[in-house]
């Protein structure tokens, strides 16, 4: 349930998988049949594939080189970031170490299963947990997930604690304190000087899911495009 379109690692952390081809000569720091637990993200892909393929990063392509002689230094922090899907408005921003995820939630009055036509008709664990919830059947991590609301900010180990259950937001650990203080102003940082969605979209775009021309949803379910929205 934390998974699709949620900023925890069962959402953002994916294989990334590379077979170089035999007839081509390796670019710098490629290893055959190793891993390599550097931090990465998608967007470093297509200046990786420009360099090897011969040409230039553009000035203002995000992303890093990651093999070859023009490769970047490794990260030290990856970031991500959800927004609206569908008509389900969320605004989560998130950045990553080598150890340690922060989350920050700037609709935390918002429960985590708020009101979703699609999953509600696709996911039968969605209608399921909010069963046994009402039952008290829970766990106290899987009660969680039926809050009525979620933390305005969340800090996890992800060494300790690979499901990311454990929110240290509230630690008075040292090395906790330490890492949810360094994270929030390498986060805030990121949001200043990037991010372009700081203000949620209309309430009339969101309940039309976005949608700016006629069509169906889920189970053939029309859209309506929102009003003012030019229908194409």
């Amino acid at each position: 349930m934390r998974g699709k379109q949620f900023p925890y690692d069962s959402g953002l952390l994916v294989p990334f998988i590379i077979k170089w081809a035999k007839r081509f000569p390796a670019p710098k720091g490629y290893r055959a049949r190793s891993i390599d637990r550097r931090l990465v993200a998608s967007i470093d892909i297509a200046p990786t594939m420009i360099d090897i393929a011969g040409g230039t990063k553009p000035p203002k392509m995000e992303g890093q080189i990651l093999f070859g002689a023009n490769a970047a230094p490794r990260r030290t922090y990856v970031f991500g970031a959800r927004d609206r899907c569908d008509e389900t408005v969320f605004r989560f921003r998130t950045v990553r170490d080598e150890r340690y995820r922060f989350i920050r939630n700037f609709t935390p009055e918002r429960p985590l299963l708020q009101p979703n036509e699609y999953k509600q008709q696709t996911y039968p664990v969605w209608n399921l947990l909010k069963e046994l919830g009402a039952q008290g059947k829970l766990t106290l991590a899987q009660a969680v997930l039926t809050a009525p609301s979620m933390p305005a900010e969340e800090l996890y180990d992800t060494k300790a604690d690979p499901h990311e259950i454990a929110n240290l937001v509230a630690s008075k650990a040292p090395r906790h304190k330490a890492a949810l203080e360094r994270l929030r102003a390498v986060l805030g940082k990121w949001i200043d000087e990037t991010d372009m969605g700081k203000e949620l979209e209309p309430a009339e775009i969101a309940a039309a899911k976005g949608a700016t021309k006629k069509g169906n949803g889920p189970k053939g379910v029309p859209l309506r495009p929102a009003a003012g929205a030019p229908i194409r």
